[in-house]
């Protein structure tokens, strides 16, 4: 199964800690990180605005890299909150709905 829809090929910084994303499978969007940043400590960092447009395309297109191995965001996750933000339902949301709808097995 081809995982285009999850390997960047670009990313840009923009302004008020948001990205501009395109992924291997021709669809960009733009995330607003600034909750994210905002919440977290591992992200605190990227409040500063030149750090922040250090924004790449880190190994493989996996991640967004400001700082190799150290900071970093998954283009998955990254493309998950870019659709939930446009008022989309993500594949994070499915895959928990489709786990919760499952039958339960019994022990014996």
């Amino acid at each position: 199964m081809s995982k285009d829809h999850f390997t960047l090929t670009a990313v840009h910084a923009r302004p008020v800690q948001r990205l501009h994303l395109t992924y291997a499978d021709c669809r960009s969007s733009d995330v607003d990180l600034s909750d994210w940043i905002g919440s977290s400590k591992a992200l605190a960092p990227l409040q500063d605005s030149s750090l922040f447009a250090q924004a790449q395309v880190g190994f493989q297109g996996r991640t967004v890299d400001w700082i190799e191995d150290e900071l970093d965001l998954a283009a998955d996750n990254l493309r998950n909150l870019a659709t939930e933000q446009a008022d989309g339902i993500g594949h994070e949301r499915i895959w928990t709905c489709t786990a919760a709808a499952r039958p339960q097995r019994r022990q014996a």
